[in-house]
Protein backbone atom coordinates (compact mmCIF):
# COMPACT_ATOMS: atom_id res chain seq x y z
CA UNK A 1 0.00 0.00 0.00
CA UNK A 2 1.53 3.63 -0.89
CA UNK A 3 2.44 5.50 2.19
CA UNK A 4 2.53 8.59 0.47
CA UNK A 5 -0.01 10.50 2.48
CA UNK A 6 1.57 9.64 5.55
CA UNK A 7 3.64 12.77 5.14
CA UNK A 8 0.95 15.04 4.75
CA UNK A 9 -0.49 17.00 8.29
CA UNK A 10 -4.52 17.69 9.00
CA UNK A 11 -3.63 21.35 11.61
CA UNK A 12 -7.07 21.68 13.47
CA UNK A 13 -7.03 24.45 15.08
CA UNK A 14 -9.06 24.56 19.06
CA UNK A 15 -11.59 28.02 18.47
CA UNK A 16 -15.04 27.92 20.62
CA UNK A 17 -12.44 26.28 17.55
CA UNK A 18 -7.92 19.63 11.75
CA UNK A 19 -20.56 2.25 -7.52
CA UNK A 20 -23.42 3.58 -8.96
CA UNK A 21 -26.31 2.47 -10.95
CA UNK A 22 -27.00 3.00 -14.17
CA UNK A 23 -26.46 7.03 -15.49
CA UNK A 24 -24.96 9.35 -18.33
CA UNK A 25 -21.65 10.62 -17.71
CA UNK A 26 -20.53 14.31 -17.85
CA UNK A 27 -19.66 15.68 -20.98
CA UNK A 28 -15.90 16.44 -20.17
CA UNK A 29 -12.44 15.60 -22.47
CA UNK A 30 -10.98 12.77 -22.02
CA UNK A 31 -7.73 12.50 -19.80
CA UNK A 32 -4.50 13.20 -21.34
CA UNK A 33 -2.63 9.75 -19.77
CA UNK A 34 -4.52 6.57 -17.93
CA UNK A 35 -5.87 7.80 -14.58
CA UNK A 36 -3.41 6.16 -12.16
CA UNK A 37 -5.20 3.64 -10.09
CA UNK A 38 -7.57 4.31 -6.68
CA UNK A 39 -6.09 3.29 -3.89
CA UNK A 40 -9.31 2.44 -1.75
CA UNK A 41 -7.18 0.68 1.43
CA UNK A 42 -5.03 4.64 1.85
CA UNK A 43 -8.08 6.31 1.47
CA UNK A 44 -10.19 4.67 3.58
CA UNK A 45 -7.30 4.88 6.31
CA UNK A 46 -6.76 8.50 5.43
CA UNK A 47 -10.29 9.25 6.45
CA UNK A 48 -10.93 6.97 9.36
CA UNK A 49 -7.86 8.66 10.80
CA UNK A 50 -8.66 12.08 10.01
CA UNK A 51 -12.78 11.44 10.99
CA UNK A 52 -11.08 10.27 14.34
CA UNK A 53 -8.54 13.29 15.19
CA UNK A 54 -11.13 15.65 14.36
CA UNK A 55 -14.22 14.30 16.14
CA UNK A 56 -12.06 13.43 19.10
CA UNK A 57 -9.94 16.55 19.95
CA UNK A 58 -12.01 19.70 18.36
CA UNK A 59 -13.02 21.46 20.98
CA UNK A 60 -16.73 21.55 20.28
CA UNK A 61 -18.24 18.42 19.76
CA UNK A 62 -18.95 17.54 15.82
CA UNK A 63 -19.99 14.66 14.17
CA UNK A 64 -18.11 12.45 11.85
CA UNK A 65 -21.16 13.06 9.66
CA UNK A 66 -20.83 16.04 9.42
CA UNK A 67 -16.99 16.43 8.61
CA UNK A 68 -17.48 13.74 5.96
CA UNK A 69 -20.35 15.48 4.16
CA UNK A 70 -18.26 18.83 4.20
CA UNK A 71 -15.26 17.14 2.88
CA UNK A 72 -17.04 15.39 0.17
CA UNK A 73 -18.77 18.76 -0.98
CA UNK A 74 -15.50 19.43 -2.17
CA UNK A 75 -15.46 17.18 -4.78
CA UNK A 76 -17.18 20.13 -6.56
CA UNK A 77 -14.26 22.33 -6.94
CA UNK A 78 -12.49 19.46 -8.81
CA UNK A 79 -15.79 19.03 -11.26
CA UNK A 80 -18.67 21.26 -10.66
CA UNK A 81 -20.96 18.93 -12.12
CA UNK A 82 -20.63 16.64 -8.87
CA UNK A 83 -22.85 17.09 -5.68
CA UNK A 84 -22.69 15.01 -2.50
CA UNK A 85 -25.79 15.89 -0.03
CA UNK A 86 -27.87 13.98 2.30
CA UNK A 87 -31.22 13.59 1.70
CA UNK A 88 -33.14 11.92 4.96
CA UNK A 89 -31.79 8.65 5.44
CA UNK A 90 -29.44 8.54 2.37
CA UNK A 91 -25.82 10.25 1.29
CA UNK A 92 -26.85 10.98 -2.50
CA UNK A 93 -23.97 11.72 -5.71
CA UNK A 94 -25.07 13.40 -8.43
CA UNK A 95 -23.33 14.16 -11.77
CA UNK A 96 -24.67 16.86 -13.76
CA UNK A 97 -28.17 16.56 -12.19
CA UNK A 98 -28.69 12.79 -12.30
CA UNK A 99 -28.59 10.53 -9.53
CA UNK A 100 -26.19 7.57 -9.79
CA UNK A 101 -25.51 6.56 -6.34
CA UNK A 102 -27.86 6.32 -2.67
CA UNK A 103 -26.08 4.76 0.16
CA UNK A 104 -27.38 4.42 3.75
CA UNK A 105 -26.33 7.05 6.26
CA UNK A 106 -23.94 5.81 9.12
CA UNK A 107 -25.01 6.78 12.44
CA UNK A 108 -23.39 10.46 12.75
CA UNK A 109 -20.56 9.03 14.71
CA UNK A 110 -19.71 5.71 13.16
CA UNK A 111 -16.04 6.79 12.19
CA UNK A 112 -15.76 3.55 10.61
CA UNK A 113 -19.17 3.95 8.53
CA UNK A 114 -18.65 6.94 7.13
CA UNK A 115 -15.08 6.29 6.25
CA UNK A 116 -16.56 3.57 3.90
CA UNK A 117 -19.20 6.13 2.54
CA UNK A 118 -16.37 8.34 1.62
CA UNK A 119 -14.66 5.41 -0.27
CA UNK A 120 -17.51 4.62 -1.96
CA UNK A 121 -18.92 7.72 -3.10
CA UNK A 122 -14.80 8.69 -4.18
CA UNK A 123 -14.85 5.96 -6.28
CA UNK A 124 -18.06 6.47 -7.93
CA UNK A 125 -17.46 9.41 -8.69
CA UNK A 126 -14.29 8.57 -10.58
CA UNK A 127 -16.43 6.28 -12.35
CA UNK A 128 -18.95 8.72 -13.82
CA UNK A 129 -16.30 12.37 -13.93
CA UNK A 130 -13.41 12.04 -16.47
CA UNK A 131 -11.94 15.28 -14.79
CA UNK A 132 -12.14 13.81 -11.07
CA UNK A 133 -10.46 10.14 -12.01
CA UNK A 134 -7.39 12.69 -13.79
CA UNK A 135 -6.41 14.05 -10.88
CA UNK A 136 -3.85 12.36 -8.48
CA UNK A 137 -5.06 10.92 -5.38
CA UNK A 138 -3.22 13.44 -3.72
CA UNK A 139 -4.80 16.54 -5.45
CA UNK A 140 -8.63 14.96 -3.88
CA UNK A 141 -7.09 14.89 -0.67
CA UNK A 142 -6.50 18.39 -0.67
CA UNK A 143 -9.94 19.62 -2.41
CA UNK A 144 -11.75 17.35 0.21
CA UNK A 145 -9.40 18.21 3.69
CA UNK A 146 -9.48 21.84 2.01
CA UNK A 147 -12.89 22.13 2.53
CA UNK A 148 -13.32 19.88 5.66
CA UNK A 149 -11.62 21.92 7.61
CA UNK A 150 -12.51 25.61 5.46
CA UNK A 151 -15.87 23.95 7.67
CA UNK A 152 -14.34 23.94 11.08
CA UNK A 153 -12.63 27.37 11.34
CA UNK A 154 -10.52 30.03 9.53
CA UNK A 155 -7.63 28.60 10.70
CA UNK A 156 -7.62 25.06 10.27
CA UNK A 157 -6.00 23.85 7.19
CA UNK A 158 -4.72 20.73 5.61
CA UNK A 159 -1.26 20.85 4.26
CA UNK A 160 0.46 18.62 1.46
CA UNK A 161 3.30 16.25 1.84
CA UNK A 162 5.15 19.03 0.26
CA UNK A 163 3.98 21.99 2.93
CA UNK A 164 3.84 19.31 5.33
CA UNK A 165 8.01 18.46 4.81
CA UNK A 166 8.83 22.26 4.50
CA UNK A 167 7.02 23.09 8.28
CA UNK A 168 8.57 20.20 9.97
CA UNK A 169 12.10 21.52 8.58
CA UNK A 170 11.53 24.87 9.82
CA UNK A 171 10.24 23.72 13.06
CA UNK A 172 12.52 20.64 13.69
CA UNK A 173 15.50 21.17 10.88
CA UNK A 174 16.83 19.29 8.39
CA UNK A 175 19.96 17.37 6.95
CA UNK A 176 21.10 19.84 4.08
CA UNK A 177 24.47 22.53 3.50
CA UNK A 178 21.98 25.45 4.45
CA UNK A 179 20.92 27.38 1.33
CA UNK A 180 17.90 28.78 0.37
CA UNK A 181 17.22 28.35 -3.46
CA UNK A 182 14.80 30.14 -5.70
CA UNK A 183 13.83 30.24 -9.22
CA UNK A 184 15.01 32.90 -11.99
CA UNK A 185 13.42 31.55 -15.33
CA UNK A 186 14.79 27.96 -15.87
CA UNK A 187 17.44 28.28 -13.09
CA UNK A 188 18.00 27.56 -8.96
CA UNK A 189 19.53 30.67 -7.30
CA UNK A 190 21.32 30.43 -4.48
CA UNK A 191 18.96 33.55 -2.58
CA UNK A 192 19.97 33.16 1.05
CA UNK A 193 23.16 31.06 2.78
CA UNK A 194 22.25 30.68 6.79
CA UNK A 195 25.42 31.54 9.05
CA UNK A 196 27.96 28.77 10.20
CA UNK A 197 26.56 26.74 7.83
CA UNK A 198 28.14 23.98 5.46
CA UNK A 199 27.44 26.35 2.56
CA UNK A 200 29.14 29.52 4.14
CA UNK A 201 32.32 27.55 5.20
CA UNK A 202 32.60 26.06 1.54
CA UNK A 203 32.41 29.18 -0.03
CA UNK A 204 29.23 29.64 -1.76
CA UNK A 205 27.85 32.99 -2.08
CA UNK A 206 23.86 34.45 -2.45
CA UNK A 207 23.51 34.91 -6.40
CA UNK A 208 25.44 31.56 -7.15
CA UNK A 209 23.98 29.82 -10.13
CA UNK A 210 23.17 25.53 -9.15
CA UNK A 211 24.19 24.72 -12.82
CA UNK A 212 25.02 20.84 -11.56
CA UNK A 213 23.83 18.60 -8.11
CA UNK A 214 26.12 15.93 -7.74
CA UNK A 215 26.62 15.32 -11.64
CA UNK A 216 23.09 16.21 -12.57
CA UNK A 217 22.10 19.51 -14.78
CA UNK A 218 19.57 21.40 -12.69
CA UNK A 219 18.12 22.45 -15.95
CA UNK A 220 14.20 21.51 -16.22
CA UNK A 221 13.90 20.82 -12.21
CA UNK A 222 11.51 22.40 -10.42
CA UNK A 223 12.25 24.38 -6.83
CA UNK A 224 10.99 21.53 -5.36
CA UNK A 225 12.92 18.88 -7.02
CA UNK A 226 16.60 20.89 -6.66
CA UNK A 227 15.98 21.07 -2.45
CA UNK A 228 14.66 17.16 -2.68
CA UNK A 229 18.38 16.84 -4.57
CA UNK A 230 20.55 18.86 -1.97
CA UNK A 231 18.93 16.95 0.93
CA UNK A 232 18.75 13.61 -0.84
CA UNK A 233 21.05 12.00 1.65
CA UNK A 234 21.16 12.17 5.69
CA UNK A 235 25.21 12.05 5.45
CA UNK A 236 27.84 12.44 3.33
CA UNK A 237 28.48 15.41 1.06
CA UNK A 238 26.78 17.04 -2.08
CA UNK A 239 29.08 18.08 -5.02
CA UNK A 240 27.78 21.12 -6.73
CA UNK A 241 28.75 22.91 -9.95
CA UNK A 242 27.99 26.64 -9.58
CA UNK A 243 27.94 29.83 -12.19
CA UNK A 244 29.09 32.86 -10.68
CA UNK A 245 28.69 36.24 -12.26
CA UNK A 246 32.05 36.86 -14.21
CA UNK A 247 33.70 34.05 -13.52
CA UNK A 248 33.79 30.50 -14.86
CA UNK A 249 31.64 27.37 -13.45
CA UNK A 250 33.20 26.27 -10.08
CA UNK A 251 32.98 23.33 -8.12
CA UNK A 252 32.27 22.97 -4.98
CA UNK A 253 32.47 19.83 -2.52
CA UNK A 254 29.90 20.41 0.59
CA UNK A 255 29.19 18.41 3.68
CA UNK A 256 25.99 17.99 4.38
CA UNK A 257 25.51 18.31 8.79
CA UNK A 258 22.00 18.41 10.53
CA UNK A 259 20.91 22.10 10.52
CA UNK A 260 17.97 24.36 12.39
CA UNK A 261 16.82 26.94 10.76
CA UNK A 262 18.20 30.53 12.87
CA UNK A 263 15.07 32.63 13.56
CA UNK A 264 16.45 34.33 16.02
CA UNK A 265 18.28 37.60 15.08
CA UNK A 266 19.89 40.32 17.63
CA UNK A 267 21.25 43.47 17.51
CA UNK A 268 22.95 46.05 20.10
CA UNK A 269 22.67 49.34 20.28
CA UNK A 270 22.87 52.29 22.50
CA UNK A 271 22.08 50.30 25.27
CA UNK A 272 19.24 48.02 23.81
CA UNK A 273 19.63 44.98 23.21
CA UNK A 274 17.10 44.33 19.92
CA UNK A 275 15.61 40.57 19.21
CA UNK A 276 13.74 39.87 16.19
CA UNK A 277 12.00 35.75 16.13
CA UNK A 278 10.47 35.22 12.71
CA UNK A 279 9.18 31.78 13.87
CA UNK A 280 9.65 29.49 16.65
CA UNK A 281 11.27 26.80 16.57
CA UNK A 282 12.52 24.09 18.41
CA UNK A 283 15.95 26.33 18.91
CA UNK A 284 13.98 29.52 20.05
CA UNK A 285 14.66 29.72 23.41
CA UNK A 286 18.15 28.45 23.95
CA UNK A 287 19.01 31.20 20.71
CA UNK A 288 17.99 33.70 22.88
CA UNK A 289 19.61 32.17 25.99
CA UNK A 290 22.88 32.05 24.02
CA UNK A 291 22.85 35.23 22.44
CA UNK A 292 22.23 36.69 26.28
CA UNK A 293 24.95 34.63 27.99
CA UNK A 294 27.35 35.28 24.80
CA UNK A 295 27.50 39.15 25.32
CA UNK A 296 30.56 40.31 26.85
CA UNK A 297 30.55 41.28 30.19
CA UNK A 298 30.94 45.33 29.41
CA UNK A 299 27.61 45.21 27.05
CA UNK A 300 25.88 43.30 28.89
CA UNK A 301 26.40 45.55 32.10
CA UNK A 302 25.57 48.79 29.69
CA UNK A 303 22.34 47.43 28.99
CA UNK A 304 19.68 48.98 29.87
CA UNK A 305 16.95 47.55 28.39
CA UNK A 306 15.02 44.25 25.80
CA UNK A 307 13.06 44.67 22.33
CA UNK A 308 11.19 41.66 21.63
CA UNK A 309 10.43 42.33 17.91
CA UNK A 310 7.44 39.63 16.89
CA UNK A 311 6.27 41.43 13.57
CA UNK A 312 5.34 39.32 11.35
CA UNK A 313 6.30 35.98 13.42
CA UNK A 314 3.24 33.46 12.23
CA UNK A 315 3.90 31.51 15.74
CA UNK A 316 4.82 28.52 15.75
CA UNK A 317 5.99 25.42 18.77
CA UNK A 318 3.55 26.21 21.73
CA UNK A 319 6.31 24.76 23.68
CA UNK A 320 8.93 27.26 22.20
CA UNK A 321 6.37 30.06 23.13
CA UNK A 322 6.21 29.12 26.64
CA UNK A 323 9.81 28.59 27.33
CA UNK A 324 10.72 31.77 25.33
CA UNK A 325 8.37 33.41 27.69
CA UNK A 326 9.78 31.97 31.07
CA UNK A 327 13.51 33.38 30.44
CA UNK A 328 11.65 36.08 31.36
CA UNK A 329 10.04 35.36 34.37
CA UNK A 330 11.08 34.26 37.67
CA UNK A 331 8.08 32.24 38.92
CA UNK A 332 4.16 32.39 38.92
CA UNK A 333 1.78 30.57 35.93
CA UNK A 334 2.85 31.27 32.14
CA UNK A 335 -0.52 30.27 30.38
CA UNK A 336 -3.48 27.08 30.74
CA UNK A 337 -4.82 25.10 27.58
CA UNK A 338 -7.87 24.20 27.74
CA UNK A 339 -10.21 22.02 25.01
CA UNK A 340 -12.77 18.58 25.39
CA UNK A 341 -10.29 15.95 25.36
CA UNK A 342 -8.57 15.85 29.10
CA UNK A 343 -4.88 15.46 27.29
CA UNK A 344 -5.57 19.17 26.32
CA UNK A 345 -5.55 20.19 30.13
CA UNK A 346 -2.39 22.03 30.68
CA UNK A 347 -0.99 24.43 33.10
CA UNK A 348 2.54 26.14 32.72
CA UNK A 349 4.67 27.55 34.88
CA UNK A 350 7.85 29.54 35.27
CA UNK A 351 10.76 27.18 36.55
CA UNK A 352 14.02 29.41 36.54
CA UNK A 353 15.44 32.79 36.95
CA UNK A 354 14.88 35.77 35.06
CA UNK A 355 17.67 36.00 32.80
CA UNK A 356 17.79 39.84 32.60
CA UNK A 357 16.91 40.01 35.87
CA UNK A 358 13.87 42.43 35.65
CA UNK A 359 15.32 44.50 32.67
CA UNK A 360 12.75 46.83 30.97
CA UNK A 361 11.16 44.67 28.05
CA UNK A 362 9.16 45.66 25.33
CA UNK A 363 7.17 43.58 22.76
CA UNK A 364 6.56 44.58 19.27
CA UNK A 365 3.42 42.79 17.20
CA UNK A 366 1.62 43.35 14.47
CA UNK A 367 -1.66 42.15 12.37
CA UNK A 368 0.13 39.40 11.61
CA UNK A 369 1.55 38.53 14.76
CA UNK A 370 -0.21 35.08 15.24
CA UNK A 371 -0.85 31.96 17.57
CA UNK A 372 2.91 31.55 19.47
CA UNK A 373 4.34 34.95 19.02
CA UNK A 374 0.60 35.94 20.81
CA UNK A 375 1.09 33.60 23.32
CA UNK A 376 4.74 35.03 24.32
CA UNK A 377 3.13 38.98 24.36
CA UNK A 378 -0.05 38.47 26.32
CA UNK A 379 2.14 36.29 28.82
CA UNK A 380 4.36 38.71 29.67
CA UNK A 381 1.84 41.36 29.08
CA UNK A 382 -0.60 39.39 31.49
CA UNK A 383 2.28 39.21 34.17
CA UNK A 384 3.32 42.96 34.11
CA UNK A 385 6.53 42.28 32.70
CA UNK A 386 6.50 43.49 29.06
CA UNK A 387 4.83 46.50 27.55
CA UNK A 388 3.47 45.26 24.21
CA UNK A 389 3.26 48.39 20.91
CA UNK A 390 2.00 48.10 18.21
CA UNK A 391 -1.27 46.94 16.02
CA UNK A 392 -3.76 44.65 17.01
CA UNK A 393 -2.24 40.95 16.10
CA UNK A 394 -3.55 38.71 14.24
CA UNK A 395 -6.28 37.39 17.18
CA UNK A 396 -5.91 33.84 16.16
CA UNK A 397 -6.41 33.13 19.85
CA UNK A 398 -5.78 29.02 19.99
CA UNK A 399 -2.90 26.85 19.27
CA UNK A 400 -2.19 24.44 16.68
CA UNK A 401 -1.39 20.44 16.28
CA UNK A 402 -0.36 18.72 13.79
CA UNK A 403 -1.81 15.52 12.57
CA UNK A 404 -0.29 13.43 10.51
CA UNK A 405 -1.82 10.72 7.95
CA UNK A 406 -0.18 7.36 10.29
CA UNK A 407 -2.78 7.16 13.14
CA UNK A 408 0.53 5.74 15.48
CA UNK A 409 2.33 9.26 14.87
CA UNK A 410 -0.51 11.96 16.44
CA UNK A 411 2.20 13.93 18.06
CA UNK A 412 0.18 16.32 20.31
CA UNK A 413 -2.82 17.85 21.40
CA UNK A 414 -4.47 21.01 20.56
CA UNK A 415 -6.25 22.97 23.13
CA UNK A 416 -7.21 26.85 24.02
CA UNK A 417 -4.96 29.17 25.57
CA UNK A 418 -6.84 31.21 28.22
CA UNK A 419 -4.33 33.37 28.50
CA UNK A 420 -5.65 35.39 25.33
CA UNK A 421 -9.26 35.02 26.85
CA UNK A 422 -8.33 38.48 28.42
CA UNK A 423 -7.35 40.63 25.13
CA UNK A 424 -10.60 42.46 25.12
CA UNK A 425 -10.62 45.90 25.56
CA UNK A 426 -6.67 46.39 25.06
CA UNK A 427 -6.39 46.81 21.29
CA UNK A 428 -7.01 49.79 19.87
CA UNK A 429 -4.83 49.84 16.81
CA UNK A 430 -6.65 47.79 14.08
CA UNK A 431 -4.51 44.88 13.06
CA UNK A 432 -2.21 46.04 10.42
CA UNK A 433 1.49 45.19 9.10
CA UNK A 434 3.99 47.42 10.95
CA UNK A 435 7.67 47.26 9.60
CA UNK A 436 8.68 50.83 9.72
CA UNK A 437 10.83 52.47 12.58
CA UNK A 438 7.77 53.99 14.66
CA UNK A 439 7.17 51.46 17.04
CA UNK A 440 10.68 50.73 17.46
CA UNK A 441 11.70 54.33 18.19
CA UNK A 442 8.71 54.56 20.83
CA UNK A 443 10.07 51.80 22.10
CA UNK A 444 13.58 52.77 22.60
CA UNK A 445 11.70 56.20 24.21
CA UNK A 446 9.99 54.03 26.95
CA UNK A 447 13.61 52.05 27.59
CA UNK A 448 15.28 55.70 27.74
CA UNK A 449 12.90 57.02 30.13
CA UNK A 450 12.43 54.32 33.22
CA UNK A 451 9.91 56.24 34.89
CA UNK A 452 7.73 56.57 32.18
CA UNK A 453 8.33 52.37 31.19
CA UNK A 454 7.02 52.05 34.82
CA UNK A 455 3.97 53.88 34.54
CA UNK A 456 3.08 52.96 31.09
CA UNK A 457 3.45 48.88 32.77
CA UNK A 458 1.04 50.10 35.38
CA UNK A 459 -1.61 51.42 32.83
CA UNK A 460 -1.27 47.95 30.89
CA UNK A 461 -1.58 45.53 34.14
CA UNK A 462 -5.06 48.07 35.59
CA UNK A 463 -6.20 47.59 31.91
CA UNK A 464 -6.26 44.11 32.11
CA UNK A 465 -8.08 43.83 35.43
CA UNK A 466 -11.06 46.07 34.19
CA UNK A 467 -14.36 44.97 32.30
CA UNK A 468 -14.68 45.88 28.78
CA UNK A 469 -15.47 49.35 28.09
CA UNK A 470 -14.04 50.77 31.40
CA UNK A 471 -10.71 52.87 31.05
CA UNK A 472 -8.47 53.23 33.97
Amino acid sequence: MSRRWYAALLVVCFLAIVMGGGCSTSEQPLPAQQPEPFAAPEAHNMFRVAYAAITERFVDPVSAEQIALDGLSGLATIDPALTVAKLRNDVELDVAGRRVMSLQTPKARDLEGWAQVSVQIWRAARAHSTRLAAVPQEGVYEAVFDRMTAALDANSRYATPDEARRNRQRRDGYHGIGIGVRMEGDAPVISEINGASPAERAGLRVGDVLVQIDGRPTSGLSQAEVEALLQEEVTGRVRLTVHRLGRTSLRFVVPRSYLIPDMVKERYEDGILFLTISHFNRDTADDIARTWEGLSAPPAQQIRGIVLDLRGNPGGLLQQAVKVADLFLADGPILSTRGRHPDSVQDYVAGGDDITHGLPLVILIDGDTASAAELTAAALQDRDRAIVIGSTSYGKGCTSGLYVGDPDAFDRLLSRPSAMSAETGRSTCPAEKRDGTVDLELARRLIDQPDVFADALHRVSLVAQVPEGAVP
